[in-house]
């Protein structure tokens, strides 16, 4: 696991930089590399546990913070060496219970 912020260099907190090599890159975050499904749960849990939580009238466990979660897949074929990439973006809005409502 890494922190993919850049340290003393690095941006302010809460915020992001664009890095050239990398795309945007969020101040804070880190990445890992999982093997099987159980290495994926454990990081969505530890990461769900680090969300702030308020009640509000539609909802008493609302977060109250966003959260980002990219699942990148890499296969490689070692006989040809021909490598394929799918990512899935999982993206849980802060207070978003109120979407569609009015």
């Amino acid at each position: 696991e890494k922190n993919t912020a850049d340290g003393a260099g690095g941006p302010p907190s809460g915020g992001s930089h664009n890095n050239n090599n990398e795309g945007v890159r969020l101040h804070g975050a880190s990445e890992a590399c999982c093997f099987d499904e159980s290495d994926v749960i454990s990081l969505l849990v530890r990461g769900n546990a680090c969300r702030t939580v308020s009640s509000t009238k539609m909802n008493t466990d609302s977060s109250r913070s966003h959260a980002i979660f990219i699942l990148k897949i890499e296969q490689k074929d070692n006989i040809t060496g021909i490598s394929k990439v799918s990512q899935l973006q999982m993206i849980d809005m802060a207070g978003s219970e109120l979407g569609g409502k009015g």
